[in-house]
């Protein structure tokens, strides 16, 4: 009886190990920003400034795990496959990087900024979708607002929505088409910012 419950108990010991070396490791991801030589603008814009946030983004959206959305009525959630930090910080910083490259402007910062950063322009966002499927595509759905230094009139509003394709089956293809629509969100913006500033 002493030796059937001695190998019980090393079979029990063996099985533990199997499953502690099959465990997935997770992988992190974080969007992708704009390279400044391929895509800044021939003139410089060190004149204009803009505030970048802040960015809402949902609840259901800025959760360490990457959410797909199989159909339009069921999300998943992988626990294996997780953003580095927090999406919405990760959207905003990325935003901001992309339109100071556009723009051919360093004076951009992000939301929350430093006190005496005093921006001609701010852009507040409110995301209401960011997602995608596996070998399907990526929709992002952002309303967006430009005001100026004072903050009390409207000076450009828009609602984007943005659909871009996801070119592979596994995450890493998804999160380059998270950071493609965001790319051709941050144009849509800095085309508003230009028209502004020659205005």
């Amino acid at each position: 009886m002493k030796r059937a419950f001695s190998n019980l108990a090393v079979l029990a010991g063996l099985a533990w190990v199997l499953v502690g070396c099959t465990t997935v490791p997770s992988e992190f991801y974080m969007l992708d920003t704009l390279d400044p030589p391929a895509a800044a603008a021939p003139q410089s814009n060190d004149g204009l400034s803009l505030g970048g946030g802040p960015c809402k983004v949902p609840d259901d959206l800025d959760r360490p795990q990457r959410v797909t959305r199989p159909d339009p009525t069921r999300v998943q959630l992988n626990e294996f496959s997780r953003w580095a930090g927090s999406l919405q910080g990760n959207f905003q910083r990325v935003l901001a990087r992309n339109l100071g490259v556009l723009l051919s402007s360093r004076n951009v910062a992000e939301y929350p900024w430093d006190d005496p950063f005093d921006p001609d322009y701010r852009l507040v966002m409110d995301v209401y979708r960011f997602d995608g499927s596996l070998g399907g595509e990526v929709w992002l759905e952002v309303r967006w607002s430009l005001t100026g230094r004072d903050r009390t009139r409207l000076l450009r509003g828009a609602q984007s929505s943005i659909r871009e394709p996801v070119v592979g089956e596994d995450y890493q293809a998804l999160v380059k088409a998270e950071s493609k629509a965001l790319e051709v969100l941050s144009r849509e913006i800095a085309a508003a910012l230009t028209e502004l500033s020659r205005k």
